[in-house]
């Protein structure tokens, strides 16, 4: 039997395990450093899930909030919820019907689930365009939320769609003023009485923006045109009122604003015929009378006096002004001095519009007027202006 092993010499086998050895320690130098390397992009990957599943799980949270709020929001319709499903089974049949998506949001608005209102009227001009008497609630909508800017914003858009409308002027100009934007408000509440002079709460609104904004005097002239308006006071008794009127008055600067001098307006012997007068401006005579208009509250220039007289209309401020003659547009603007006979005005607010009514070169108005203490003698006919002495 031969002696030979099997599988070779035993010094080959040695060598084959020398080898092997060597390999394992060449594997385990490399294997170390790729080791950490394969720990680290797992580890990476790990946490990538991780942080992937607890966002998942965070908007899984937030959306299930946000539908219990809703839940919650409907059960706390009160007697608005019967009305709110059967206008939203409405709408839902004819989903672009105006008049139903106006009635939903109101309805919302009403049981105070402002924010349901506007995801509804996003919804609706998204799906179906633009519909203006939807932007009332979402005016509305936003402003109980005090989220005024949007407020703003949305009364703007009806603003420009409808410039001559009195009432979108004052709903912004409120909320400039809860704002405490003064500047704004204020011109916004003149906007809305030079549209329609009888509206009996905005004279107090900008009467209180003007105080707030060192204007005594400005204040004072809208309080005392609302009582020569002959209407109610609203607010405040008549006899608050006049007393805050008193006080405003005897403020040295309101002193200094009045008119200088006096005079005598002629009267036409029959009471529909028109008042006119002689006008000087910034010491030059107008060529042509001015009608004398008590029951206006601007006084008016067109623009071919405007540029006879050097005003520089183009830097006034845009205004329209509603009268017995339809609306004009215009420019409000600050005229140096106003003349009529011995009675004078300095910084007379006007509005420059291009074409006065009978071709008037202009109006004397409240402005003016209403620098000076006026009365009528019916005996005489005669209107007279008394300011302070000059």
């Amino acid at each position: 039997m031969s002696d030979e092993p099997v599988h070779g010499s035993s010094s080959s086998a040695d060598a084959e395990v020398e080898a092997y050895l060597a390999k394992q320690k060449r594997g385990a130098k490399l294997g170390k450093p790729l080791i950490i390397a394969i720990i680290a992009i797992v580890g990476a990957a790990a946490i990538a899930v991780v942080v992937l599943f607890l966002r998942a799980q965070s908007e899984a949270e937030a959306e299930a909030e946000r539908k219990a709020a809703l839940e919650r929001k409907k059960k706390s319709y009160g007697r608005h919820r019967a009305k709110i499903a059967e206008l939203r089974s409405l709408l839902k049949g004819s989903p672009c019907a105006k008049k139903v998506i106006v009635s939903l949001a109101e309805r919302l608005n009403h049981a105070r689930a402002h924010d349901e209102a506007l995801a509804e009227s996003a919804a609706f001009f998204k799906r179906c365009g633009e519909h203006r008497r939807l932007r009332w609630a979402t005016y509305t909508a936003y402003k109980r939320l005090g989220r005024d800017d949007e407020a703003i914003a949305e009364a703007t858009k009806l603003i420009n769609a409808v410039p001559r409308d009195r009432d979108y002027r004052w709903w912004r100009g409120i909320v400039y003023e809860r704002k405490g934007d003064l500047a704004r408000a204020a011109e916004d509440y003149r906007q809305a009485l030079a549209i329609a002079p009888y509206l009996t709460r905005i004279p107090f609104n900008l009467a209180a923006v003007l105080e707030r904004d060192h204007k005594p005097c400005e204040a004072r002239f809208w309080l005392v045109n609302y009582l020569r308006q002959g209407r109610r006071a609203v607010r405040q008794p008549t006899e608050r009122l006049a007393e805050r009127i008193k006080r405003l008055g005897a403020l040295p600067a309101c002193q200094a604003r009045r008119g200088r001098g006096d005079a005598i307006i002629s009267l036409p012997e029959h009471a529909d015929a028109k008042v006119s007068a002689a006008v000087a401006i910034d010491g030059k005579m107008v060529d042509t009378p001015f009608e004398v208009r008590p029951g206006v509250v601007y006084s008016m220039l067109s623009s071919a006096a405007a540029k006879a007289a050097g005003v520089a209309a183009d830097k006034g401020v845009a205004m329209i002004v509603g009268g017995p003659d339809g609306y004009l547009d215009g420019r409000r603007v600050i005229v140096g001095k106003v003349a009529v006979g011995g009675a004078e005005a300095r910084d007379v607010e006007f509005i420059v519009v291009n074409k006065l009514p009978r071709d008037a070169p202009g109006v004397l108005a409240q402005t003016f007027l209403g620098r000076f203490e006026v009365t009528k003698d019916d005996q005489t006919r005669a209107m007279h202006l008394v300011g302070r002495a000059r």
